[in-house]
């Protein structure tokens, strides 16, 4: 089976395009940028990869690979993420994370009106129901993210569903993970990494001192979880096409609680708190996932414990820790980075 995963070189792409390798699929991805370390890199299977150069903005691009590879699956997970990115430079995230999806979507209703049906994993997040109080997000909540990521996010997600319920193609669903737990991840805009790869190099992370509650998943509990979707786009579509789907783990904690288990593994490291600057207060105090909907309708669920998830995040780290860039090492943070 022939996969496009787009976003194949960050994070989560990287580890769902190590599992399809590993369960005989032939992984293509687009690559927009060289990077001299990537996640894909990390894992060892960026040669593994079939890479179409050029940018998902380029509809006939997307057009173009989507063909000439006759992909049967696609994983789409190409974007610019967080919070902090989107504050600087609002316009790119929404052409990307917006239009980039757009482009798959047209490539993918071409297809179908010439006879060939493609199935589409959209993967967008939790951040895009925005503030909803403290109670577990369902799936028929309204979308209500107000930070520029997360509408970017909330577009791409309503579109998708969109482009099914018109009519357009014939096997689509969204997933909306929560938080991610990921070795190889170098975004030092996130939690992990960020109290993480410091505390490896014997320093004391920086971090913003927030109260926000987030719930975290294990990677391959997030990789099983849109694998499972792929494939019930093909055996159940009557069941899961057109669909939402929240995939999470049920594991909640607040950032103090994160850093204090991540430093547990580390000794003589302390955190350093600063205070967040004005824009952070776009962030969502409170986020749960029910995913009660997924269980049912596919049987999936999350296997892994917070705990666990850390302690195994670690040791990837510690395992892994030669083959790290000393640019990363030795790189440190001042405060909105």
């Amino acid at each position: 089976m022939r996969t496009l995963v787009t976003g194949a070189s960050g994070a989560i792409g990287s580890w769902l395009a190590k599992k399809l390798l590993s369960d005989g699929h032939e992984v293509v991805s687009i690559l927009h940028d060289n990077r001299p370390f990537t996640t894909s890199k990390f894992l060892g299977i960026h040669d593994k990869i079939s890479w179409a150069h050029g940018s998902i903005l380029d509809g006939n691009f997307v057009k173009r690979v989507i063909s000439d590879y006759s992909v049967d699956t696609i994983y789409h997970l190409a974007a610019l993420p967080l919070v902090q990115v989107s504050t600087r430079t609002a316009v790119p995230v929404f052409d990307v994370n917006i239009m980039g999806t757009v482009n798959i979507l047209e490539a993918i209703k071409e297809n179908y009106w010439t006879g060939k049906e493609i199935a589409l994993v959209v993967i967008s997040t939790d951040k895009a129901y925005g503030d909803a109080g403290e109670k577990p997000y369902t799936e028929d909540l309204p979308l209500g993210g107000l930070s520029i990521y997360d509408v970017s996010k909330a577009c791409a997600d309503m579109i998708t569903r969109t482009y099914a319920a018109g009519g357009f193609a014939p096997q689509i669903v969204v997933a909306r993970p929560c938080n991610v737990i990921i070795p190889g991840d170098t975004n030092l805009g996130r939690v992990f990494p960020r109290t993480t790869l410091p505390a490896l190099s014997g320093k004391n992370p920086i971090l913003y001192r927030t109260y926000y509650v987030r719930e975290f998943i294990w990677i391959e509990d997030i990789v099983s979880g849109l694998v499972t979707l792929g494939k019930s786009l093909k055996e159940i579509p009557e069941k899961v096409h057109g669909e939402a789907f929240n995939i999470g783990s049920g594991n909640q904690a607040t950032l103090e609680i994160v850093v204090g288990e991540i430093l547990n593994h580390f000794s003589g490291i302390s955190p350093v708190w600063i205070e967040p600057p004005t824009l952070a207060r776009v962030e969502i105090p409170y986020q749960k996932l029910n995913t009660t909907k997924m269980e049912t309708t596919t049987g999936w669920t999350a296997s892994t414990s917070f705990r666990d998830s850390v302690h195994k995040y670690i040791d990837w780290w510690r395992d892994n820790w030669g083959m790290i860039p000393d640019t990363i090492k030795n790189f440190t943070l001042h405060g909105w980075d």
